[in-house]
This record gives C-alpha cells, sequence and structure tokens, in this order.
C-alpha cells in the first residue's frame, strides 16, 4: 500500500528531489514571491473559463480558494516543505473525490501553473537561471501531483472499503484479476 513518504521517497530517489531543490529559490525569492497574485489568477481564470471545472467550486468559493493556493505558492518557495505540507496534498484527493475532480483536470491545472511559472522564470531571468528555476518549481510540483493522485487512489479505495465493508485486499485482488482480463481483451483488439 503506497502512503506518503513511500510516494515521496520514490519520487525524490527517481527524480533526485532533495533539499536543494527547495532552497533553489531562496536567491530570488521577492522576484518569485512578487508572481504570486499572477500565477493564482491565471490559475483561476483558466479553471472558471472551461465549463466542467468552472462548476467545481461553489458559488462564492473562489476567494477561499485563491487564498489556499496563495498560501501553497508561498510554501513552497519559503522552502516551508514539511510532513504537515505533504499530508494536505495528500487529502487534496479526498477533497477532489469529494467534489468530483477527475484527476486530468488537477494534473491540467497543474501544467498550467508550471507553463506560467516557466514563462514569467524566462522572461525574468537569463536563460540558464530562468531554466534550473522552472525545473526546480517542476519537479516539486510533479511530486505533488504523485501525492496527491496516489492519495486520490488511495482514499477512494478506503472509501468503498469503508462503504461496502469489503477488504482492501479484497478490493485489490478484484482489481487486479479484472485489470488482466480488461488487458487481455485490449490486446486481442489490437
Amino acid at each position: 500500500m503506497q502512503n506518503i513518504n513511500t510516494v515521496i521517497e520514490t519520487f525524490s530517489k527517481i527524480n533526485g528531489l532533495s533539499e536543494d531543490t527547495y532552497r533553489i529559490f531562496n536567491e530570488h525569492k521577492d522576484i518569485l514571491l512578487s508572481w504570486k497574485k499572477n500565477l493564482v489568477d491565471t490559475f483561476y481564470e483558466k479553471l472558471f473559463s472551461y465549463e466542467k471545472t468552472a462548476n467545481i467550486p461553489n458559488e462564492g468559493e473562489r476567494e477561499k480558494l485563491e487564498n489556499t493556493l496563495s498560501n501553497w505558492y508561498v510554501d513552497i518557495i519559503d522552502g516551508n516543505i514539511d510532513d504537515n505540507f505533504w499530508k494536505k496534498q495528500w487529502y487534496i484527493g479526498l477533497a477532489h473525490i469529494a467534489r468530483g475532480v477527475d484527476n486530468s483536470y488537477m494534473i491540467s491545472m497543474m501544467n498550467i501553473l508550471q507553463s506560467e511559472f516557466a514563462k514569467k522564470c524566462f522572461a525574468e531571468f537569463e536563460a540558464d537561471k530562468a531554466l534550473e528555476l522552472s525545473l526546480a518549481f517542476n519537479k516539486i510540483t510533479d511530486a505533488i501531483l504523485s501525492v496527491i493522485v496516489e492519495g486520490y487512489i488511495h482514499l477512494y479505495i478506503e472509501a468503498i472499503e469503508r462503504m461496502s465493508g469489503i477488504k482492501r485486499e479484497v478490493v485489490n485482488r478484484m482489481a487486479s484479476l479484472e485489470s488482466k482480463k480488461m488487458f487481455k481483451e485490449y490486446k486481442d483488439n489490437i
């Protein structure tokens, strides 16, 4: 079973996420933090411009969500990434399940932030520094994506387990057996 620490450890070993990745923002922290409002505005303008994602937030909730995203961005730039930060990312998956947020929406929106951050880096800094900063941001936010997606899957299965009374091992076994059957059907049709 995946848990937060396992996901972070796996991502870190494969992708080189380390304390140095977080520290890279210190040198240009003031500039990076000055982008917060623009990044948050871009994120929510995009979210509300697509009908399937525009209906996810409750009426009047935008300001609260903007504050949450602002705080999240500040935590990343300030390097405030501790166990509590990762735990929050894990439970974002639970909020997404409850609201019917598809992981493809969440991944797409993270890409919006990554792209906008990269644009700002290349507009502000020399190419080498811009690349270094944008790659660090991508590495951190990709780690966050991993935690959110795994949290989503883990908590989705846990919700089914709690509601149905079927033990996780049985759910996992059922999924394994059926996916093997489905994969054979897929291979037979290509």
